[in-house]
C-alpha cells in the first residue's frame, strides 16, 4: 500500500477540494463559517461604499483573541491596535486603494 503522495498527487488532491468548495458555495451549502475552515486566518467581509464590517469568523477570537464584538465597536479602528507600528502605513494604504477601486473581489 502506498504511503506518500507525489506533488503531483497532492496538488490535484486540492484542486478537486477547491472544485468541491466553489460547488457547495454556488449551491449556498456551505457558509461562511464553514469556508473559513478550509483558509488559513480569519475572514471579513466588508461593503464595499463605506468598507464597514458586516461579517468576521469566530476564528478571529480563536486565533487572535481579540472578541468580535470588539471589532464590531471599533470598526477600522481595530486595525491601528492589533497590527504592528511598522506594518501599519502599509496596511492603511492597501486598505485605501481598495476602497478606492471599489472592487468588491480583490482580495
Amino acid at each position: 500500500m502506498k504511503k506518500y503522495r507525489t506533488e503531483t498527487e497532492i496538488q490535484q488532491a486540492k484542486e478537486q477540494d477547491l472544485l468541491i468548495i466553489e460547488k457547495q458555495i454556488t449551491d449556498q451549502k456551505l457558509t461562511l463559517d464553514e469556508l473559513n475552515h478550509f483558509i488559513p486566518g480569519y475572514l471579513h467581509l466588508n461593503d464595499i461604499s463605506t468598507l464597514a464590517l458586516d461579517y468576521v469568523t469566530n476564528t478571529l477570537e480563536e486565533n487572535l483573541g481579540i472578541p468580535k464584538q470588539m471589532v464590531f465597536e471599533d470598526g477600522f479602528g481595530i486595525v491601528v491596535k492589533v497590527v504592528h507600528p511598522a506594518d501599519l502605513q502599509p496596511c492603511i494604504k492597501r486598505c485605501k486603494a481598495l476602497y478606492e477601486q471599489q472592487n468588491p473581489y480583490t482580495f
